[in-house]
């Protein structure tokens, strides 16, 4: 029995220093052969250290940017980031055909998950509601036999823009499906979070309010411009709320003061809660100094959707 049991272990031991040897060593990577490209994942070789590792992989990946496809692929990038500034601009015109030269060049990279997401923007932002649907459902979509994937899948801010599209549409299940992942999402408010909405308030303009206000908060850090126009339609979906023009008062608090001000007033007018006693506080401290401060030049603000209409 103390035989079988020394011979078991031995075998188990073999076994798995032949399973540590394979996964140590470096395998094929399929994105390599194709565009030669150095893979993203560090793969450790025999008696290689992590950080020696990660000297390889940058000089083979510094290498790989000298040759004619890496050259070409940073040209790619600066291409993918001047769309974006444009489309941040408004300037579709000029984008569009950027992005769709990184598409057309790299269909098979994750530089072209962004490219569509960049041409669903400009779709969604200029009323080609067809367009916006099959790009933002090819840029959530994993494609057979892709081997990257970006966080995409989780972004709220594309599942929100997404939801208004589908809303729009009059696809109500998948846009309520959509609003519910990007609430799975969601790690934290800098603003007050909006009421709650269920599923039976879905065709109605509850929906849309909610929406752009939590659009408006996840966009308010990175692109206040567009946060700004989220908010502005929030308020037209709800104008007695105090809740969205309480979060219009503090995204335009560092712009125009006294549009900020009288946000906050109407905020107070008609909203209840934790946000009214903030809102009483800014314009408590524009009564201790004097009133509030000259407009400062506001950044471009792009019309994000056309108003609601009445039977939303």
């Amino acid at each position: 029995m103390k035989t079988n049991i020394r011979v078991e272990c031995a075998f188990a031991l073999i076994l798995s220093l032949q399973v540590s040897a394979v996964a140590q060593t470096v395998p094929v990577d399929t994105a390599t052969k194709q565009s030669g490209k150095p893979s993203e994942v560090l793969w450790v070789k025999f008696s290689e250290d992590r950080a020696v590792a990660h000297r390889r992989l940058k000089a083979e990946r510094d290498a790989w940017y000298k040759t004619p496809q890496g050259k070409r692929a940073l040209e790619r990038e600066g291409m993918l980031k001047r769309a974006n500034e444009l489309i941040h601009l408004g300037k579709f015109a000029e984008a569009r055909p950027l992005l769709l030269t990184v598409l057309t060049e790299a269909p098979d990279e994750p530089i072209s998950s962004h490219a569509t997401e960049g041409l669903g923007e400009i779709a969604r932002r200029t009323g080609d509601s067809a367009s916006a649907l099959r790009l933002y459902r090819d840029f959530l979509s994993v494609k057979p036999g892709q081997t990257w994937i970006t966080g995409r899948i989780s972004d709220p801010v594309v599942r929100l823009k997404y939801a208004l599209v589908l809303y729009k549409a009059g696809l109500y299940d998948e846009s309520w499906e959509n609003y519910e992942s990007a609430l799975s999402s969601r790690n934290g408010w800098v603003l007050p979070k909006p009421p709650d909405v269920t599923r039976r308030d879905m065709p109605s303009a509850q929906f849309i309010f909610a929406v752009n206000l939590f659009l408006a908060e996840r966009l308010e850090g990175r692109d206040p411009a567009q946060a700004i126009a989220f908010v502005r339609d929030a308020v037209r979906a709800n104008p007695t709320s105090g809740l969205p023009h309480y979060y219009l008062g503090e995204l335009l608090y560092s712009q125009d003061e006294t549009e900020a001000k009288a946000e906050f007033e109407k905020a107070i007018k008609y909203g209840h809660g934790d946000y009214i006693e903030r809102a009483k506080s800014h314009l408590r401290y524009w009564e201790m100094t004097g009133g509030p401060k000259p407009k400062k030049a506001a950044p471009p603000v792009t019309v994000v959707s056309s108003e609601p209409k009445p039977n939303e």
